[in-house]
């Protein structure tokens, strides 16, 4: 066997590895992403509304000039409408079950 044969055998290989990750085991696997997905816009809108942290964007905005308290406002309304969205894409797929 060539090297240019054991080359094109191991792309062979290393194409079915990535095409077996791009596809879910089971529904098992595809809830708990589902739900690290939901965990992650919580976990983040929760950050954006820490007092701290309205804190820090207003105290920006009073040494810099930036308006970072007014991007930080819109953050969270697209953070609860992500949110929103969310939970209607989990209620459509709990419906298919």
């Amino acid at each position: 066997m060539d090297l240019a044969h054991i080359r094109k055998l191991a792309g062979v290989l290393e194409e079915g590895k990535k095409k077996a990750k791009e596809e879910y085991d089971d529904s098992a696997e595809f809830t708990d992403e589902l739900a690290d997905v939901g965990a992650a816009i919580e976990k983040v809108a929760a950050i954006l509304e820490q007092k701290r942290w309205t804190d820090w964007m207003k105290i920006t905005d009073q040494n810099y000039s930036t308006g970072c308290v007014d991007a930080n406002r819109r953050m969270i309304t697209k953070f609860k409408e992500l949110k929103n969205l969310y939970e209607q894409l989990e209620g459509m797929l709990m419906d298919a079950e």
